[in-house]
């Protein structure tokens, strides 16, 4: 019997012990406090990393449309060039000749200008190194010598170019040269 109150008399203290719940608050508020730092530790960190990331972004998009617009300005001035050429063939060639006598034209008057498999191409290349890593356009068009049949107004108002590859890259990243800084380090970030 003695056994039985001494057990009897474990389980109640026992059972005070758990069902006691003073001190519960504190522990409960101090746990909503740790989650709610990792939280916002977390926002914190991915707002500062999504920022940084959108300040590359807009970094590379502003060197990307500053050789976009080299390209376009390198086209224009070499539209320009083959529509002079096709001008002053009309001026200067018997119908029947002017495809010839365009290409002679260009021959002599455009630079880069190359044939290939009987076809005529031109090469635009521009790079951008004001970056950290270099930044290239290449572009290759294919010429498009009008036939002779076709009337003067045709013969002007003809696309003068075809691009046929048109290529962006850019110098890969080197991990290599990476230096991380102690951040418990003043002044070494």
């Amino acid at each position: 019997m003695i056994l039985k109150s001494n057990r009897k008399e474990q389980s109640a203290s026992l059972y005070k012990i758990l069902n006691n719940n003073q001190g519960a608050t504190s522990v409960l508020i101090i746990m909503l406090l740790v989650v709610l730092m990792i939280f916002s530790l977390t926002i914190l960190t991915t707002t500062l990393s999504n920022e940084s990331l959108s300040d590359k972004k807009n970094e590379w998009l502003i060197d990307y449309y500053e050789l976009e617009s080299k390209v376009a300005l390198s086209l224009a001035e070499i539209d320009h060039s083959i529509q002079n050429i096709k001008e002053e063939t009309l001026v200067q060639s018997a119908t029947s000749e002017k495809s010839s006598f365009m290409i002679e034209l260009l021959e002599e008057n455009l630079d880069g200008f190359m044939k290939e498999e009987g076809r005529y191409y031109f090469w635009v290349d521009v790079t951008e190194d004001s970056g950290d890593y270099l930044k290239y356009i290449t572009v290759k068009a294919e010429i498009i010598i009008p036939e002779n049949e076709l009337n003067d107004k045709e013969y002007l108002t003809l696309e003068n170019y075809r691009i046929v590859i048109y290529s962006e890259s850019q110098d890969l990243f080197d991990y290599e040269d990476i230096e991380f800084g102690n951040p418990f380090a003043p002044g070494d970030n």
